[in-house]
């Protein structure tokens, strides 16, 4: 039995660093170098790597002291001009990894959501266990948008796997709640939904209450 499980393991470790080097073989360094986040180095690798089993519940340096175990400096080096030594590949590396919420093939709330799962929050009024999830959707999306966002029925109720007057019901609940606070009305004309600034202090992480 002990054997199998360190016959997995190897080549998990093995499919990792594979992964990786794939990665930066495909890496293409972007032209323009004017220093956004989505063409900081490193960036398209990192995406890649990080729904990786082995990396999925690490922090960026975390992460980079396990890729730099399994992968040669000077691969990453070759990868992007940008980059002339270990700290400034682990910087890169960690600051990316930090930063980026989706993974290859998400969409926003499918990234939202996963966050929105390993981050469940405590309602201000006990309701039900859909409406909580609902919430922990909202700061998860809030936190990426400085506490702005906007709730389309049809896709939330899609996502969460419930009827579109649920998702309305919900939101009505977490405006008397005080979570939500409405910023730009619904209008037909311009074809603009209607924005809500999400109070966070109102929703505490779940793992952070006594």
């Amino acid at each position: 039995m002990r054997a199998a499980r360190n016959s997995r393991e190897r080549a998990q470790w093995a499919e990792l660093q594979q992964l990786i080097l794939a990665a930066l073989d495909d890496y293409i360094e972007p032209e323009d170098h004017s220093g956004t986040d989505w063409w900081s180095p490193l960036w398209q690798v990192v995406r890649t790597c990080k729904a990786h089993p082995l990396l999925q519940d690490l922090d960026g340096f975390e992460s980079w002291s396990v890729v730099r175990r399994l992968v040669p400096l000077d691969r990453f080096l070759r990868a992007d001009s940008r980059l002339d030594g270990e700290e400034d590949v682990a910087a890169s590396w960690a600051t990316a990894w930090d930063k980026i919420r989706y993974l290859p093939g998400e969409k926003l709330l499918d990234a939202a959501l996963r966050e929105a799962e390993a981050n469940p929050v405590m309602p201000p009024r006990e309701r039900t266990p859909g409406y909580s999830r609902f919430l922990a959707l909202c700061a998860a999306l809030a936190r990426g948008r400085e506490g702005q966002i906007s709730i389309g029925l049809e896709k939330w109720a899609d996502q969460l796997g419930v009827n579109f007057k649920t998702v309305s019901a919900w939101r009505q609940w977490a405006v008397e709640d005080g979570v939500l606070v409405l910023t730009r009305e619904h209008s037909h004309v311009s074809r603009r939904a209607a924005e809500y600034f999400v109070v966070l202090d109102r929703l505490p992480l779940v793992r952070s209450t006594p």
